[in-house]
């Protein structure tokens, strides 16, 4: 978690705070229980992150925005790539 801004935001953030895209992996469930947890920890702590999840959870929910199919695409494209490089990380500093 960085101390990064949510975009199209100028809310406060402390280093602590975290960027909207695991916000977003936080509501879609994507986050693993360690970072879930932490998660869950900061938000009960800061107002300011409760506030953003609370606007991007709106806005990940608002139906009547129409999202192209090519950016949805390129998402999950995005997304893959970034999971089969954590997991390939993951597996290249484990110990034999």
């Amino acid at each position: 978690m960085e101390g990064t801004k949510t975009p199209g935001k100028d809310l406060p953030t402390t280093d602590d705070c975290m960027d909207s895209m695991t916000m977003a992996s936080y509501l879609d469930g994507t986050l693993d229980e360690a970072q879930q947890a932490a998660c869950e920890a900061h938000f009960a702590t800061c107002a300011d992150c409760r506030q953003a999840l609370a606007e991007l959870n709106g806005l990940l929910s608002d139906e009547s925005i129409v999202v192209p199919s090519v950016v949805r695409e390129r998402a999950k494209r995005l997304v893959q790539h970034k999971e089969e490089n954590s997991s390939t990380t993951e597996t290249d500093s484990k110990p034999a």
